[in-house]
C-alpha cells in the first residue's frame, strides 16, 4: 500500500538493508519514534536484519568487553554489524552499552551513518537524557537528515525544553517535513505556547495533514481557545477525519459550549465512532443534559463499549438520577466490567443509598478490583456505618492498597474510633504512605490526643509532607502546646507551605505570643496568602497592637477579602479608633457584606456616634440581617434614642429574634418608657426567654411598679433562674415590700447565690429589720461575700447594735475589705466607741482609703479629740482627698486651732472646694481673724454659695467692719436670702447705721421674716430710735412674738421711755407673765452687764422671786459664768422652782457637764417639770445616752409634753431605734405638734417605712408646715413612690419652698419621669437655686436628653457650681458628646475641680480619644488624685496603650491604691505582658486585696501560665473567694492539667458555688472525664443550675453516653432551658437516635428556638429523613434564619431533591449567605447544571458575597466533570 510522504522520508534509509542479501531489517515498533504517525510505522514489515554468520553474532553478544578487545585489537571491525547491535541495544532500552559500541566504531575511523545516530539520539531521548541527545547531535559525524531533526525535536518538546526546541527547528539544514512541523506545534501546544504555535503553523512551507490540524486543534482546546478552535477547523485546507472531529467535540464540550458541540456532532461529514459518541455524552453529562444525553445514546449507530455505558452512568450518578442509572446498567448491552460498578457504587454511595450498593456489590459478576472496595468502603465511611464498613474490609479478596487504608482511618477518625483506627494502622499489610499518616494524625489531633500523635509522627516510615507537618502543628496548637509546635516547625525537613505558617500563626496569636507570631510571619519563606495576613491581623487587633496591624494591612501583597476586612475593623472598632475604621472602610476593594457593616456599627454604636452608623446603617448595599439589627437597636438604646429605635425595630426585614427583643426593651426601661416596654413584650413574635423577663422585671422593678412586676414574674414562662429573683427582690426590697420579699425569697425555685442572700440583707438592714436580717445571715447556704458581709455590718451599725457588728465581723470567713473596715469604723464613731474604732483602725490587714481615714478623723472630730485626729492625718498612707481636709478643717475650727487650721488649709495638696473655704471662713471669723477671713476670700478658686457670703458676712457684721461687709454684700455672685439680709441688717444696727440698715430692710428682694423684723427692732432700740421702732412695730406684717415685745420693752427701757414701755405691756397682746417683770434684767444679763444686773437685783422692790433668780442665774450661765451661777443658786432665798432648776440644768447641759447636770437634777427639791425633763433628756440624747435618756422619760413625774416626745423622738430615730420610737409616739398623752410629726416621719423615711409614714402624715391633727411635707417628700421620692410624691405635692396646704422642688425634681429625675421634673421646673413659684439646677440636670442627662439640658444650663439664672458643670460633663460624657463636653469645659466659669477633670477623662477614654484625654491631662490645673489617675490608667489599658499606661503609673504624684494596681494588672494581663504584670505585682506598696489576685491569675490562666499561677496562688496574703477558685481551675481546666484542678477543688477554703462546679465539670468533660465529671456532679453540695447540666448533658453527649445523659435529663431539679433541649437533641441526632430526638422535641416544655430546629433538622438532613425534615421545617414556630435553611438545603442537595431544594431556596425569608449559596451551587454542580450554578454564582457575587474556596471547587468540579473546564472556569480557583 502507498505511504504517505512523511513516511517515505523516514523509511527511505533503510532500504539499502533490503537490498544487502547479507541483512534482513526487524524494526516494527522502535521505541525511539513515537510522534503521532508512530501507529503507521507497525504497519510496515521490513524483512529482519539477521547475521550471515551466527557465530560471530553470539562471539558479539556474549564475549563483551573481551570480544570489544578482540576487536579493537585486531581491526577487524564490521561496521554493518556494530550498527546492528547498537539498534538492539537501543531498542532493549541499553543506551549505555549502545553507546560504547558507537564509541568503538567512531574510534575505528568508520563513520556510522545517519540511521544510527537517529536510534541513539531517540534511545537517549526516551531516557529523558536530552542533554547526551544533543550532545550526540552536534558531535554527528554525518550530516542529520529530517528524521534525526524530528527524533531530537520529539525528546526537546518531551521534556519541555521549547527553546532548544525551536533553537534546533530553527537551525535545520534540511527542509522541515509536515511530520517536523507536527513534532514542534505537538510540543508547543502541550507546553501552551499557543502563540507561537500559532505563528509555526501560518509560516508552515509544507502544506498541514489532517495530523497537523488535529495537533493544533488540540491543542487549542486544551486552552479553551474555543473561538480559535473554530476558526481553524472552519479553514481546515484537508478533510477532518474522526479524530478531527473528536478532537473539536472535546474542546466543546470541555467548554461546555453544548449547542456548538450538537451542531458539529450533527453536521460530521464521517461516521461518528464510538469515541465520538464517549465524547459527546461526557459532554451533556457534565453539562447536566441528561435527557439529551439519553437520547443520543439511544440513537447511537455503532455498539456502545464499556466506556460508554461508563460514562452515561457516571452522568446520571452524578446527577443522582439512580433509578435511571439502574435501568440503563441493567440493559447494557456488553458485559459490565468492574470500573463500571466502580461507578454505579459510587453514585448509590454518594446519594446515600448504601443499602442499594451493598446489594450490587454482592451480585457483581467481575471480581471487584481495589478501586470498587476502596468506593464502597468510602461510602460506608461517610455514612458512619463503620461497623459495615470494617466487615467489607475484612471480607476483601484482593489486597487492600494505601488508599483502601486511608479510606477507613479517614472513617474511623471521623467517627472517633481512634482505637481501632489504631488497630487498622498497625496491622497494615501495606507500607503506609504520608496520607495515611495524615489521615490518622488528623484524627489523633482532633481528639487532643497530641502525646500519641506525637508517637505516631516519630515513627513515621514515609517521609513526611508539608500536610503531615501543618497537620501536626495545627493540633499542638489547638491543644495549647505552642512550645512544642514551635520545636516540630524549626525541625521541619519539608519547605513549610502558606498553609503551615497561617496555622502556626494561628496557634501563636490565640495564646498570645503576638512577638513571637510576628518573628514567624517575617522569616515566612513562602508568599502568605489573605489567610495567613487575617489570622496576623487578627491576633495583633486581639492584642491591641493596631498600629502593627495597621503596618501589616497596608503592606499586604495580596488583595485582602472581606475576612481581612472585619477583622481590621473589628480591632480598630474595639480600641474606638473609628476616624480609622471609617477610612478602611471606605477605601474597601471589596463589597462589604453584613458581618462588616454589624463590625462597623457596633464600633460607631459603642463609641457614641450614632449619627454615623445610622448613615452607614441607609446605606449598606447588603441586606442586614438580625446581627446588624440588634447591634444597631443596641446602640440606639444606649444612647437613650428610643424613638429612633423603635423605628428601626418597626421597620426590620428581618425577623427579630430574642435578644432584639431584650436589647429593645432594655433601651425603653432604662429610658423610663415602662408602658411601651410591655407593648413591645405583649406583641413578641418569639418565645421570650429568661433574659427578657429578666430585663423586663428589672426596668419595672427600678421604676418601682412591683405590682406589675410581681404580675410578670407569675406569668414567666421560661424558668426563672436566680438572676431572676435576684431582681425582683431588690426591687420588693427597694420599695420596702419586705414581707412579699421574704415569701418571694422562700419560695425560689433554684439555689439562691451570694447576691441573692445580699439583696436581701441589704432590704432588711435598709428597713431596721436587724433581727431578720441576722436570721436570713445565718441560714445562708451559699459563703458569704465581702458585700454580703459590708451590708449587714452597715445595718448594725445603723442600728446601733455594735456589739453584734463586733461579733460578725470577728467571725468573718472571708478577708474583710477597706469597705467593711470603713463601714466598721462609722459605727463605732457614731456610737462614741473611739477607743475601739481605734482598735479596729490599727489592727486594719488591708490598706485603708480615703475613706477610711475620713471616717475615723470624723469621729474624732465630733469627740474633740483634736491630738489624736492631727496624729492620724500626718499618718495617713494614702493622699486625703477635699472631704479629708474639709473634716479636719471643721474639727480644728471648732477647737478654735486656727493657726493649725490655717496651715493645713495652705498645705492642702487637692484643690478645696466652696465647703473648704465655708469652715474655714467660719472658724476664721469666729476667732476674730477677719484680714485672714478677706484673703482667704478673696483668694477663693471656686464661686462662693449664699452659705459662704452669709459667713463672711456674719464675721465682718460681728467685728463691725460694715463698709466691708457692705461691699461684700454688693459684689455677692449668688441672689442672697432671707439669712443674707437678717445678717447685714442685724451688723448695721449693732454698729448703730440704722439709715443703711433701713434702706437695706426697704429694697428687700425677699420677704423679711419676724427674725428680719426683730433685728431691725433691735437696731432701732439699741440706737434708741424708738419713734422708728415703733412705726416698724406697726407696721409689722408676720405677728410679734414675745422677742418681739421683750426687744421693743428693752428699747424703751433702754431709752428711759418707761411709760411707754408700760403702755406697750398694757397693750401686749401676748399675756405678760413674770418674764415681762424681769425684762430690764433679761436686758441687762443679754448685754452681759452682770454687774448692774446684780445691783438691779439687789434693789427690787418686790422681792425677787424665782423667775428673777431664774433669769440672773440664765444671765450667768448664757456668759459661762457658771461658778457664780452656782454660787448665786446655792443662795437663793426663796425656793428654787423648776424653771430654775430647769435653767441651771440647761446651762450644765449645754456645757457639757451632762454628769453635773444628772447630779443637780437628782438633788431637786422641787419636782421637776417638763422643760426640766426635756432640757435633760436633749442634753442626754445629744449625749448618745439613750438608755439613760429613756430611764429618766420612764421615771417622769409629771406629764411629758409635746417637747418632751418630740426631744425623745428624735433622739431615738437618730439612733435608728424606730420601733421604740414608733412605741413612744403611739404612747403620748398630749397632742404632737408639727415639730413632732416631722421628727417621727424623718426618722420612718430615713428607714424607709414608707406606708408607716405616710399612715402618720394622714393621722396629723395638725397642720403640716413645709418641713414636714419636705420630709415625707424626700422619703417617699427615695422609695419611688412618685404617684403618690406627685398627690401629697398637688394638695399641699402651705407654699412649697425651694426645698421642696428640689425634693420633688430629684425624686422625677430618679425615677426618669423627665417630662414632668421639666412641667413641675417650669412652674415653680419660688426662684430656683443652683441646687435646683443641678438636680434637674443631672436628671435629664441621666435621661439622655442632653439637648434640653444644654438648654436649660444656658439658661440658668444663678451662677453654676463646680457640681453643675460637673453633672452636665458627666452627661456629655456618657453620651459620647465628647466635643461639646470638652467646650463647656473650656468655658467654664469656676475652675474645674478634681471631680471634673476626672469625669471628662473618663469621657475621653471610654470614647478611644486617648489622645485629648492625655491633653486634659497634661493640662490639670489641679492635683489628680487617685482616682483620676485611675480613671486614665483604664483607658490606657482598655485600649493596649501599656507603655504609655506604665509611664503615667510611673509618674503618679498620688499613691495608687489597689484599684489603680488591679486596673494596671488587667491591662497587663489582657496585652499579654505577663512579665511586666508580675513585676509590678511584685513592686506593690499597697496590699494586694483578692480582686487583685484574681486579675492576676486571671491573666496567667489565660496565657495557660499555669506554674506561675499555681506559684501566685499558693502565696496569697488575701485569703482566696470562690472567684479566685473558678478562675484557678478554668485555667487548669482549660491547660488540660484534670488532676491539679481536682487538687485545687477537693482543698478549697470556701465553698464552691455552681460556677465553680460548672467549671470543673465543662474541664472534666472536654477532657472525656465524663466518669469523673458525674462523680463530681452527684457530690455537688449547691443545687446544679441550667448552666451546670447543660455543661454535664454536653459532655455525656460528646461521649455517645446518652442513656445516662437522657437519665441526667430526666432528673433536672431545675427547669430545662432551651440549651439543654438542643444540646439533648444534638446528641441524640449523631447517636442517630432520631426516633428518640424527635419524641424529646414533642415533649419540649419550652419554646424551641432556631437553633434547636437546626439541630433537629441537621439529624433528620444526615439520617436522609428528607420528608420528616420537611414536615419540621413547615411547623417551624420561630422564623428560621440562615443556618436553618443551609442545613435543609444541604440535606435535600445531598439527597438528589434539587427541585424541592430549589423551592425552599427561593422560598426564603432571609437572606441568603455564602454557605447557602456554596449548598445550592454545590447541588447543581453535581447532577450537571452547571449553566445554573453559574448563574447562582452571578447572583451570590451581586448581592456582595464572596464566593469561597468550596464554592469554587464544587463548581470547578462540575465543569471537570462535564468536560467544560474552560479558562474561565480555571480562572474560579485562581481568583478564589
Amino acid at each position: 500500500m502507498a505511504q504517505p510522504h512523511h513516511l517515505q522520508t523516514l523509511i527511505s534509509p533503510f532500504r539499502f538493508l533490503q537490498s544487502n542479501p547479507k541483512f534482513t531489517v526487524n524494526f516494527s515498533s522502535p521505541n525511539c519514534l513515537k510522534p503521532r504517525w508512530a501507529s503507521s510505522i507497525s504497519q510496515i514489515q521490513p524483512p529482519k536484519i539477521s547475521a550471515p554468520n551466527n557465530s560471530v553474532w553470539r562471539r558479539a553478544t556474549s564475549s563483551g568487553a573481551k570480544n570489544h578487545r578482540n576487536l579493537q585489537s585486531s581491526h577487524e571491525i564490521d561496521v554493518g554489524f556494530l550498527e546492528t547491535k547498537i539498534h538492539r541495544y537501543c531498542k532493549a532500552g541499553r543506551t549505555k552499552e549502545a553507546a560504547r559500541e558507537l564509541q568503538i566504531l567512531e574510534k575505528s575511523g568508520a563513520v556510522p551513518n545517519v540511521i544510527t545516530y537517529t536510534v541513539l539520539i531517540c534511545s537517549y531521548c526516551n531516557d529523558q537524557n536530552v542533554d547526551k541527545a544533543l550532545q550526540l547531535f552536534y558531535g554527528m559525524k554525518v550530516a542529520p537528515n529530517e528524521v534525526t531533526y524530528n527524533t531530537l525535536l520529539k525528546g526537546l518538546c518531551d521534556s519541555g525544553k521549547m527553546d532548544k526546541a525551536l533553537e534546533v527547528f530553527e537551525g535545520m539544514k534540511v527542509a522541515p517535513d509536515v511530520v517536523t512541523y507536527n513534532t514542534l506545534l505537538n510540543g508547543l501546544c502541550d507546553s501552551r505556547k499557543l502563540d507561537k504555535a500559532l505563528e509555526v503553523f501560518d509560516r508552515m512551507k509544507v502544506a498541514p495533514d489532517v495530523v497537523t490540524y488535529n495537533t493544533l486543534l488540540k491543542g487549542l482546546c486544551d486552552s479553551g481557545k474555543m473561538d480559535k478552535v473554530l476558526e481553524v477547523f472552519d479553514q481546515m485546507k484537508v478533510a477532518p477525519d474522526v479524530a478531527t472531529y473528536n478532537t473539536l467535540l472535546k474542546g466543546l464540550c470541555d467548554s461546555r459550549k453544548m449547542d456548538k458541540a450538537q451542531e458539529v456532532f450533527e453536521g460530521m461529514k464521517v461516521a461518528p465512532d464510538v469515541v465520538t459518541y464517549s465524547t459527546l455524552l461526557k459532554g451533556l453529562c457534565d453539562s447536566g443534559k441528561l435527557d439529551t444525553a439519553l437520547e443520543v445514546f439511544e440513537g447511537m449507530k455503532v455498539i456502545p463499549t464499556e466506556v460508554t455505558y461508563n460514562t452515561l452512568l457516571k452522568g446520571l450518578c452524578d446527577s443522582r438520577k439512580l433509578d435511571k442509572a439502574l435501568e440503563v446498567f441493567d440493559r447494557m448491552k456488553v458485559s459490565p466490567d468492574v470500573v463500571t460498578y466502580s461507578t454505579l457504587l459510587k453514585g448509590l454511595c454518594d446519594s446515600g443509598k448504601l443499602d442499594t450498593a451493598l446489594q450490587v456489590f454482592d451480585r457483581m459478576k467481575v471480581a471487584p478490583n481495589v478501586v470498587t472496595y476502596n468506593t464502597l468502603l468510602k461510602g460506608l465511611c461517610d455514612s458512619r456505618k463503620m461497623d459495615k464498613a470494617l466487615e467489607v474490609f475484612e471480607g476483601m479478596k484482593v489486597a487492600p492498597d494505601v488508599v483502601t487504608y486511608c479510606t477507613l482511618l479517614k472513617g474511623l477518625c471521623d467517627s472517633g474510633k481512634l482505637d481501632t483506627a489504631l488497630q487498622v494502622f498497625d496491622r497494615m499489610k501495606v507500607a503506609p504512605n504520608v496520607v495515611t499518616y495524615n489521615t490518622l494524625l488528623k484524627g489523633l489531633c482532633a481528639s487532643r490526643k497530641m502525646d500519641k500523635a506525637l508517637e505516631v509522627f516519630e515513627g513515621m516510615k514515609a517521609a513526611p509532607d508539608v500536610v503531615t507537618y501543618s497537620t501536626l502543628l495545627k493540633g499542638l496548637c489547638d491543644s495549647g502546646k505552642l512550645d512544642t509546635a514551635l520545636q516540630v516547625f524549626d525541625r521541619m525537613k519539608v519547605a513549610p507551605n502558606v498553609v503551615t505558617y497561617s496555622t502556626l500563626l494561628k496557634g501563636l496569636c490565640d495564646s498570645g505570643k503576638i512577638n513571637k507570631a510576628l518573628e514567624v510571619f517575617e522569616g515566612m519563606k513562602v508568599a502568605p496568602d489573605v489567610v495567613t495576613y487575617s489570622t496576623l491581623l487578627k491576633g495583633l487587633c486581639d492584642s491591641g497592637k493596631l498600629d502593627t496591624a495597621l503596618e501589616v494591612f497596608e503592606g499586604m501583597k495580596v488583595i485582602p477579602t472581606e475576612v481581612t476586612y472585619n477583622t481590621l475593623l473589628k480591632g480598630l472598632c474595639d480600641s474606638r479608633k473609628l476616624d480609622k475604621a471609617l477610612e478602611v472602610f471606605d477605601r474597601m476593594k471589596v463589597s462589604p457584606d453584613v458581618v462588616t457593616y454589624s463590625t462597623l456599627l457596633k464600633g460607631l454604636c459603642d463609641s457614641g456616634k450614632l449619627d454615623t452608623a445610622l448613615q452607614v446603617f441607609d446605606r449598606m448595599k447588603v441586606a442586614p440581617n438580625v446581627v446588624t439589627y440588634n447591634t444597631l437597636l443596641k446602640g440606639l438604646c444606649d444612647s437613650r434614642k428610643m424613638d429612633k429605635a423603635l423605628e428601626v425595630f418597626e421597620g426590620m426585614k428581618d425577623a427579630p429574634d430574642v435578644v432584639t427583643y431584650c436589647t429593645l426593651l432594655k433601651g425603653l426601661c432604662d429610658s423610663g418608657k415602662l408602658d411601651t416596654a410591655l407593648q413591645v413584650f405583649d406583641r413578641m413574635k418569639v418565645a421570650p426567654n429568661v433574659v427578657t423577663y429578666n430585663t423586663l422585671l428589672k426596668g419595672l422593678c427600678a421604676s418601682r411598679k412591683m405590682d406589675k412586676a410581681l404580675e410578670v414574674f407569675e406569668g414567666m414562662k421560661a424558668g426563672p433562674d436566680v438572676v431572676t429573683y435576684s431582681t425582683l427582690l431588690k426591687g420588693l426590697c427597694d420599695s420596702g415590700k419586705l414581707d412579699t420579699a421574704l415569701q418571694v425569697f422562700d419560695r425560689m425555685k433554684v439555689a439562691p447565690n451570694v447576691v441573692t442572700y445580699s439583696t436581701l440583707l441589704k432590704g432588711l438592714c435598709d428597713s431596721g429589720k436587724i433581727n431578720k436580717a441576722l436570721e436570713v445571715f445565718e441560714g445562708m447556704k451559699v459563703a458569704p461575700n465581702e458585700v454580703t458581709y459590708n451590708t449587714l455590718l452597715k445595718g448594725l451599725c445603723d442600728s446601733g447594735k455594735m456589739n453584734k457588728a463586733l461579733e460578725v465581723f470577728d467571725q468573718m470567713k472571708v478577708a474583710p475589705d477597706v469597705v467593711t473596715y470603713s463601714t466598721l469604723l462609722k459605727g463605732l464613731c457614731d456610737s462614741g466607741k473611739l477607743d475601739k474604732a481605734l482598735e479596729v483602725f490599727d489592727r486594719m490587714k488591708v490598706a485603708p482609703d480615703v475613706v477610711t481615714y475620713n471616717t475615723l478623723l470624723k469621729g474624732l472630730c465630733d469627740s474633740g479629740k483634736m491630738d489624736k485626729v492631727l496624729e492620724v492625718f500626718d499618718q495617713m498612707k494614702v493622699a486625703p482627698d477635699v472631704a479629708t481636709y474639709n473634716t479636719l478643717l471643721k474639727g480644728l475650727c471648732d477647737s478654735r486651732k486656727m493657726d493649725k487650721a490655717q496651715e493645713v488649709f495652705e498645705g492642702m495638696k487637692v484643690a478645696p472646694d466652696v465647703v473648704t473655704y465655708s469652715t474655714l471662713l467660719k472658724g476664721l471669723c469666729d476667732s476674730g481673724k477677719l484680714d485672714t477671713a478677706l484673703e482667704v476670700f478673696e483668694g477663693m478658686k471656686v464661686i462662693p454659695t449664699e452659705v459662704t457670703y452669709n459667713t463672711l458676712l456674719k464675721g465682718l457684721c460681728d467685728s463691725r467692719k460694715l463698709d466691708k461687709a457692705l461691699e461684700v454684700f454688693d459684689r455677692m455672685k449668688v441672689s442672697p436670702d432671707v439669712v443674707t439680709y437678717s445678717t447685714l441688717l442685724k451688723g448695721l444696727c449693732d454698729s448703730g447705721k440704722l439709715d443703711t440698715a433701713l434702706q437695706v430692710f426697704d429694697r428687700m428682694k425677699v420677704a423679711p421674716n419676724v427674725v428680719t423684723y426683730n433685728t431691725l427692732l433691735k437696731g432701732l432700740c439699741d440706737s434708741r430710735k424708738m419713734d422708728k421702732a415703733l412705726e416698724v412695730f406697726e407696721g409689722m406684717k408676720d405677728a410679734p412674738d414675745v422677742v418681739t415685745y421683750c426687744t421693743l420693752l428693752k428699747g424703751l427701757c433702754d431709752s428711759g421711755k418707761l411709760d411707754t414701755a408700760l403702755q406697750v405691756f398694757d397693750r401686749m397682746k401676748v399675756a405678760p407673765n413674770v418674764v415681762t417683770y424681769n425684762t430690764l434684767l433679761k436686758g441687762l444679763c443679754a448685754s452681759r452687764k452682770m454687774d448692774k444686773a446684780l445691783e438691779v437685783f439687789e434693789g427690787m422692790k418686790a422681792g425677787p422671786d424665782v423667775v428673777t433668780y431664774s433669769t440672773l442665774l440664765k444671765g450667768l450661765c448664757d456668759s459661762g459664768k457658771l461658778d457664780t451661777a452656782l454660787q448665786v443658786f446655792d443662795r437663793m432665798k426663796v425656793a428654787p422652782n423648776v424653771v430654775t432648776y430647769s435653767t441651771l440644768l440647761k446651762g450644765l447641759c449645754d456645757s457639757g457637764k451632762i454628769n453635773k447636770a444628772l447630779e443637780v437634777f437628782e438633788g431637786m427639791k422641787v419636782a421637776p417639770n417638763e422643760v426640766t425633763y426635756n432640757t435633760l433628756l436633749k442634753g442626754l440624747c445629744d449625749s448618745g445616752k439613750m438608755n439613760k435618756a429613756l430611764e429618766v422619760f420612764d421615771q417622769m413625774k409629771v406629764a411629758p409634753d409635746v417637747v418632751t416626745y418630740s426631744t425623745l423622738l428624735k433622739g431615738l430615730c437618730d439612733s435608728g431605734k424606730l420601733d421604740k420610737a414608733l412605741e413612744v409616739f403611739d404612747q403620748m398623752k398630749v397632742a404632737p405638734d408639727v415639730v413632732t410629726y416631722s421628727m417621727l416621719l424623718k426618722g420612718l423615711c430615713d428607714s424607709a417605712k414608707l406606708d408607716k409614714a405616710l399612715e402618720v402624715f394622714e393621722g396629723m391633727k395638725v397642720a403640716p408646715d413645709v418641713v414636714t411635707y419636705n420630709t415625707l417628700l424626700k422619703g417617699l421620692c427615695d422609695s419611688g413612690k412618685m404617684d403618690k410624691v406627685l398627690e401629697v405635692f398637688d394638695q399641699m396646704k402651705v407654699a412649697p419652698d425651694v426645698a421642696t422642688y428640689n425634693t420633688l425634681l430629684k425624686g422625677l429625675c430618679d425615677s426618669r419621669k423627665m417630662d414632668k421634673a421639666q412641667e413641675v421646673f417650669e412652674g415653680m413659684k419660688v426662684a430656683p437655686d443652683v441646687v435646683t439646677y443641678s438636680t434637674l440636670l443631672k436628671g435629664l442627662c441621666d435621661s439622655g436628653k442632653l439637648d434640653t439640658a444644654l438648654e436649660v444650663f444656658e439658661g440658668m439664672k444663678v451662677i453654676p457650681t463646680e457640681v453643675t458643670y460637673n453633672t452636665l460633663l458627666k452627661g456629655l460624657c456618657d453620651s459620647r458628646k465628647l466635643d461639646k463636653a470638652l467646650e463647656v469645659f473650656d468655658r467654664m466659669k469656676v475652675s474645674p475641680d478634681v471631680v471634673t477633670y476626672s469625669t471628662l477623662l473618663k469621657g475621653l477614654c471610654d470614647s478611644g480619644k486617648l489622645d485629648t484625654a492625655l491633653q486634659v491631662f497634661d493640662r490639670m490645673k489641679v492635683a489628680p488624685n487617685v482616682v483620676t489617675y485611675n480613671t486614665l490608667l483604664k483607658g490606657l489599658c482598655d485600649s493596649r496603650k501599656m507603655d504609655k499606661a506604665l509611664e503615667v503609673f510611673e509618674g503618679m504624684k498620688d499613691a495608687p491604691d489597689v484599684v489603680t494596681y488591679c486596673t494596671l494588672l488587667k491591662g497587663l494581663c489582657d496585652s499579654g505582658k505577663l512579665d511586666t504584670a508580675l513585676q509590678v505585682f511584685d513592686r506593690m506598696k499597697v496590699a494586694p486585696n483578692v480582686v487583685t489576685y484574681n486579675t492576676l491569675l486571671k491573666g496567667l490562666c489565660a496565657s495557660r501560665k499555669m506554674d506561675k499561677a499555681l506559684e501566685v496562688f499558693e502565696g496569697m496574703k488575701a485569703g482566696p473567694d470562690v472567684v479566685t477558685y473558678s478562675t484557678l481551675l478554668k485555667g487548669l481546666c482549660d491547660s488540660g492539667k484534670l488532676d491539679t484542678a481536682l487538687q485545687v477543688f477537693d482543698r478549697m477554703k470556701v465553698a464552691p458555688n455552681v460556677v465553680t462546679y460548672s467549671t470543673l465539670l465543662k474541664g472534666l468533660c472536654d477532657s472525656g472525664k465524663i466518669n469523673k465529671a458525674l462523680e463530681v456532679f452527684e457530690g455537688m453540695k449547691v443545687a446544679p443550675n441550667e448552666v451546670t447540666y447543660n455543661t454535664l448533658l454536653k459532655g455525656l453527649c460528646d461521649s455517645g453516653k446518652m442513656n445516662k445523659a437522657l437519665e441526667v435529663f430526666d432528673q433536672m431539679k431545675v427547669a430545662p432551658d432551651v440549651v439543654t433541649y438542643s444540646t439533648l437533641l444534638k446528641g441524640l441526632c449523631d447517636s442517630g437516635k432520631l426516633d428518640k430526638a424527635l419524641e424529646v422535641f414533642d415533649q419540649m416544655k419550652v419554646a424551641p428556638d432556631v437553633v434547636t430546629y437546626s439541630m433537629l433538622l441537621k439529624g433528620l438532613c444526615d439520617s436522609a429523613k428528607l420528608d420528616k425534615a420537611l414536615e419540621v421545617f413547615e411547623g417551624m414556630k420561630v422564623a428560621p434564619d440562615v443556618v436553618t435553611y443551609s442545613t435543609l438545603l444541604k440535606g435535600l442537595c445531598d439527597s438528589g431533591k434539587l427541585d424541592k431544594a430549589l423551592e425552599v431556596f427561593q422560598g426564603m425569608k432571609v437572606a441568603p449567605n455564602e454557605v447557602t449559596y456554596s449548598i445550592v451551587i454545590d447541588g447543581l454542580s453535581k447532577v450537571g447544571k452547571t449553566e445554573q450554578g453559574r448563574e447562582f454564582l452571578a447572583e451570590m457575587q451581586d448581592k456582595g458575597l464572596k464566593p469561597d474556596i468550596v464554592t469554587y471547587n464544587s463548581l470547578v468540579t462540575g465543569l471537570a466533570r462535564e468536560g467544560n473546564l474552560d479558562e474561565n472556569a480555571v480562572s474560579y480557583g485562581v481568583g478564589c
